[in-house]
């Protein structure tokens, strides 16, 4: 498989979007939606377009790693829950009404504070890679 095709996989495995779903979203049988995840098949603009729309994202964050700049891509979030466990502080996941993740709720000690795909997203295209004390200070935590 592509990168093109990991990460729409991610992004829909991350919302909870079943394959049968994401095929009746964009008009097409579950089989036919498949193939764009588990072939080297590369979606149509418009196809790529309409993908990005329901999982949304930005068309870069599903064509490029770690792009997220409307919304977290799969690494940066997956980057933030692994450094949030080595440094002991609760992530929890965060869902709208719909059922669509809104974000993660960082919690220590000392406080919690929630972050939005679109801060975890902006966080991971101006920082390469999460520190200790990166993390406390964005967070406002000791």
């Amino acid at each position: 498989m592509g990168v093109i095709n990991d990460l729409i996989r991610l992004r829909r495995v991350e919302l909870g979007i079943t394959q049968a779903d994401m095929g009746e979203r964009l008009g097409i049988g579950q089989r036919a939606y498949s193939r764009y995840e588990n072939t080297d098949i590369t979606p149509a603009p418009d196809r790529l377009y309409q993908m990005a729309a329901i999982l949304g994202v930005s068309v870069e964050a599903l064509i490029v790693p770690d792009a997220g700049i409307t919304g977290a891509s799969p690494t940066a979030i997956d980057r933030l829950v692994t450094e949030c466990a080595r440094l002991g502080f609760g992530c929890v996941p965060e869902y709208a009404d719909t059922g669509r993740l809104k974000g993660y709720t960082v919690k220590s000690d000392t406080g919690s504070r929630f972050l939005s795909l679109s801060d975890i997203g902006g966080f991971m295209a101006a920082v390469n890679d999460f520190t200790a004390g990166y993390l406390r200070d964005l967070l406002g935590m000791p």
